[in-house]
């Protein structure tokens, strides 16, 4: 019989972790839940960075039912299948991954729903004729076919383990396709063809443009960007950590009063529905005070008619650093703004990836999995890349690892992913970019908090990017269209060289040795 991990008790108490300490892989925001939540977060579970974090909504499942198949759920999340199950099905997992735990759970649910709806309000009181009759109700499903009913009695079957695994269990008969087999409840549809990939790729005549651009916002952009954040951050920590004192407050004073004695404009951001807002944090770094004092000065009656002046004079929060980045002879931008960096070190994380994923033929997780470091200096030739492989990660049990591991055989990329990757490490470790742990590169900044709401969410959960981009980037292509340096993509492919590359996997991986194996480089 398989045993819980030592730190869990036999029966669950309403405080007992859902997740034992022992298996959870990947400790972040997102709290482990205890028995008596009516969401049980499996994010803890979850070490694949480009895998959604999937919960168990207990709510959803009929009160009568709930707490039988809530045990049996918190069994198949902590113990593995016992090997008795195992024998006679070589393709079955002693464990499930956290997406194959919710999957199993999402089918208990509508068998629960269906039981409810069949007046049976325990577990102990289902019987054969139960089992056959919702196996059937299950084939007659449109659109089912012997792989979909086969994952609903397989489900069914781990229900009535796991249930039987604990003396507490409901008692449930066991289902007559487990010791009669499972094809006499199968319907005869066969299952669809497994094919290539019907996804349609992205136009060559799209990919290209796109990918020179992000190759030109690394290589030329990248210093000035990341420069920009780390000021941004110097200017938030004298807001944040500056002591409120007369003087800080007497310069505040003398700054706004010179500007509007001067008619200046006032560094100002853009508030909810466009409305221009004093740039509090900007202000505060800039003058050598603290927020607090600030936002004080709001309410202060001699200045009461600041806001309306801002309003009316809004103004930008230009950064000191310098601009080194050239589009044609000038420069990309006259200065970056305060308000600004956080999207544009978004822009250059999304960059980062469109080059990694695209020309090394990484999926996504790969990419996402890479750490700082990955890309060792090489001497000379080709740079190796070390990384992780999710989709094929198995642990010695032959389950799903979610963590993934290390690629046997390293990627092999030339001196311009070599760059990139150095980009890449010289972000701040504030922007989530140069760390030990696995990074996220298209999510370069530390995501935006909601506070819990219910069912909705939980403490974790990234706040979603706000629509539309900013104006920057359709300013910056209207001025690179008249540039020599930057052409459509097509017309700048040599004809003598090999043809345009194709978006597969192969393809891409190709175009991607072909430059240096040819002495040459990809048309800019």
């Amino acid at each position: 019989m398989s045993a819980l991990p030592a730190e869990l008790p036999t029966l669950p108490a309403w405080n007992t972790p859902v997740i034992a300490t022992s298996l959870v892989l990947a400790p972040g925001p997102v709290p482990v839940s205890i028995y008596a939540d009516e969401l049980w977060h499996l994010a803890p579970l979850v070490a694949n960075p480009s895998a959604t974090r999937p919960h168990l909504d207990w709510a959803r499942f009929p009160e009568a039912l709930r707490p039988q198949v809530q045990l049996a759920a918190w069994k198949m999340i902590n113990m593995p299948l016992p090997a008795s199950m195992l024998a006679g099905h070589p393709t079955w997992h002693s464990r499930l991954g956290p997406h194959g735990i919710h999957d199993t759970v999402l089918r208990w649910q509508r068998f629960a729903l269906w039981l409810h709806h069949q007046g049976v309000t325990g577990l102990d009181q289902i019987s054969d004729g139960v089992w056959v009759a919702w196996a059937d109700r299950v084939a007659r499903q449109p659109g089912a076919h012997r792989g979909t009913v086969t994952k609903d009695l397989v489900a069914l079957t781990r229900l009535w383990a796991f249930d039987s695994a604990t003396r507490a269990g409901a008692g449930m008969a066991m289902p007559p396709w487990n010791h009669l087999g499972v094809d006499d409840f199968l319907p005869t549809t066969p299952i669809p063809g497994r094919g290539e990939n019907t996804t349609e790729p992205i136009s060559p005549a799209t990919m290209g443009p796109l990918l020179i651009c992000a190759l030109r916002m690394v290589d030329d952009f990248a210093d000035d960007i990341l420069a920009a954040w780390t000021e941004s951050q110097r200017l938030a920590d004298i807001a944040a950590h500056t002591a409120a004192s007369p003087a800080s407050k007497a310069r505040l004073k003398h700054y706004l009063q010179d500007l509007i004695a001067r008619g200046q404009p006032v560094p100002s951001r853009s508030n909810a529905g466009n409305v221009h807002a004093l740039a509090n944090t900007y202000i505060a770094g800039h003058v050598g005070c603290s927020s607090a004092q600030v936002n004080g000065l709001l309410t202060a009656a001699p200045w009461q008619h600041l806001l309306a002046y801002v309003r009316e004079n809004p103004g930008p929060c230009p950064l000191s650093t310098p601009i080194t980045g050239l589009v044609g002879e000038r420069r990309w931008a006259a200065f970056i703004d305060f308000t600004a960096t956080r999207e544009l070190l978004r822009h250059l994380g999304t960059a980062c990836f469109i080059v990694l994923a695209y020309l090394t033929g990484m999926r996504p997780a790969e990419v996402l999995g890479l750490e700082s470091g990955c890309c060792p200096d090489q001497d000379g030739g080709r740079h190796l890349i070390y990384g992780r492989v999710f989709k094929s990660a198995a642990d010695a049990d032959g389950n799903h690892h979610s963590a993934g591991h290390l690629r046997e055989v390293p990627w092999v990329a030339i001196a311009p992913w070599s760059q990139l990757s150095a980009c890449w490490n010289g972000s701040p470790p504030t922007a989530g970019c140069c760390s030990t742990r696995r990074r996220t590169p298209s999510r370069t900044l530390p995501p935006r908090r909601r506070p819990p709401s219910g069912k909705k969410g939980c403490a974790g959960a990234s706040r979603p990017l706000q629509p539309g981009p900013p104006p920057w980037p359709g300013a910056w292509a209207a001025t690179t269209r008249s540039s020599p340096t930057i052409r459509t993509a097509r017309s700048a492919w040599p004809a003598s060289a090999a043809p345009w590359p194709g978006t597969s996997r192969a393809a891409r991986a190709a175009w991607w040795h072909w430059p240096f194996s040819t002495g040459t480089c990809a048309p800019r």
